[in-house]
């Protein structure tokens, strides 16, 4: 397993680099450039994932990609962030795709003999989250 304490020591410099720029494209003022730069925290973060080698964390760490997008989401409005809001839905489906992947290995066992609860959630969130702005 590639080493997670340098993988981090990497991720710590982005985000500090990526939260500098934040207080400074807010989203009242420059709305588009911090969206970008929310898709980068979440991005960056997500490179993390597959160094960390326990699953319980990796499962906490998507779950934090989850929610940082689904604020985001609930603050744009899309009458005028439309290509925004369809990209920000779309990355979540991803995520939850992703998180369904690791609660099934989390779960394998349980999975032989019934489906589990909150993996169901999140397979509906994924699909949800890709239907909502269809492509023409």
């Amino acid at each position: 397993m590639p080493d997670y304490a340098a993988a981090k020591g990497v991720v710590k410099h982005a985000l500090a680099a990526i939260d500098s720029a934040k207080r400074f494209f807010t989203l009242s003022e420059r709305a588009s450039d911090h969206v970008d730069l929310v898709f980068d925290h979440s991005s960056v973060f997500g490179s993390l994932v597959p160094f960390e080698p326990s699953l319980e964390n990796r499962c906490k760490m998507v779950k934090r990609r989850i929610d940082m997008l689904e604020a985001l989401a609930g603050e744009l409005n899309p009458q005028y962030f439309l290509e925004h809001c369809r990209k920000i839905h779309y990355e979540l489906g991803d995520i939850y795709s992703q998180q369904v992947g690791l609660k099934y290995i989390a779960n394998e066992a349980i999975f032989a003999k019934m489906v589990s609860s909150s993996c169901g959630a999140f397979h509906t969130s994924q699909v949800t989250k890709h239907l909502i702005f269809p492509t023409q």
